[in-house]
């Protein structure tokens, strides 16, 4: 999980600029001046202004499920032309994604909730089905794979509060809540599982955690676990080189107390590489197998 900084843009401007960038539609000709596609959009929005900057507004005090059936009745056709303002590709959503994802200067593309997989899609935080006026609001779309995007539901509300994690709103904990268990898998390789703890973690701040995250929610464990394998793969390619090179002036259990300590370095508590890495270098299931690897490549070790 990684928090991210909302932008600060006046949402008017920023959803007028989208519809002032979008192309001419085919029927704009059969229209009279001022009734052209993005005169028709431009006028919902004007329209409906107080709907749009409620979304700021709840938005600052934390309170969007206080939007929930709070929207203007419009045709269907009203809707689908709001709906059909958002792409991914136009050039104020571009712009909108590289400068929330961008830290220190940096441009980090990869997706905020699970941090596998790249950003190449935005998630629609209040479902725009339901809520097309909000469908390119600048605070409404938030960065994000189309694994964790596509297994979102559009039920956003668990006892009144907001049911899913918001990247803009929600700072993760700095204690750890990703776990994984070890086991052996089949042929003799090393397989993972993923779970989560709560520990000190306050309990609203945890079910944001597990209706994400967990099976019943987005399925970011999920994620986790399809990576798991190249993971563990590198992982134990570095170790056994690092015996070979040290095996000599080193006991194997030495050699992974200094691999160990390498991995403290450059991760946070929750990175689904740490957790992977920690788990395994402290697994005697891990140990064994990492023996059996060395002793077919005839490496020698003292335990």
């Amino acid at each position: 999980m990684r928090k991210l900084t909302p932008v600060t843009d006046d949402p008017i401007s920023f959803i007028s600029s989208v519809i002032n960038g979008t192309k001419k539609r085919k029927d704009d000709d059969n229209c009279d001046e001022g009734h052209k596609f993005k005169d028709r959009c431009n006028a919902q929005i004007i329209a409906h202004k107080k709907y749009i900057e409620k979304y700021k507004t709840e938005f600052a005090k934390d309170t969007l499920e206080n939007l929930l059936g709070w929207h203007p009745n419009l045709t269907s056709t009203e809707k689908e032309e709001l709906k059909s303002l958002y792409s991914y590709n136009r050039n104020p959503i571009k712009k909108l994604r590289n400068q929330v994802l961008t830290e220190r200067g940096y441009l980090n593309e990869f997706c905020p909730l699970c941090g596998v997989n790249l950003v190449n899609t935005m998630d629609h935080y209040i479902p725009q089905e339901k809520y097309p006026l909000f469908v390119v609001h600048p605070l409404n779309l938030i960065p994000s794979c189309s694994q964790c995007n596509e297994r979102k539901s559009d039920t956003i509300l668990e006892n009144g509060t907001r049911k899913f994690w918001n990247a803009y709103l929600d700072i993760p904990p700095e204690d750890q809540y990703l776990k994984c268990d070890v086991k052996a898998g089949l042929d003799g390789i090393v397989d993972v599982d993923f779970r989560l703890e709560q520990g000190k973690i306050p309990d609203k701040q945890f079910r944001l955690l597990e209706n994400t995250m967990g099976d019943n929610g987005q399925k970011v464990l999920s994620v986790y676990k399809a990576a798991s394998g190249k993971i563990i793969m590198n992982f134990i390619r570095t170790v056994v080189k690092y015996v070979k090179n040290n095996s000599s002036k080193k006991t194997f259990g030495d050699c992974l107390k200094d691999v160990s300590n390498m991995i403290e370095d450059g991760f946070e508590a929750n990175d689904c590489e740490y957790v992977i890495k920690q788990a395994l270098i402290n697994s005697p299931i891990f140990h064994n197998n990492l023996k059996e690897i060395l002793t077919k490549e005839n490496v020698s070790f003292v335990e």
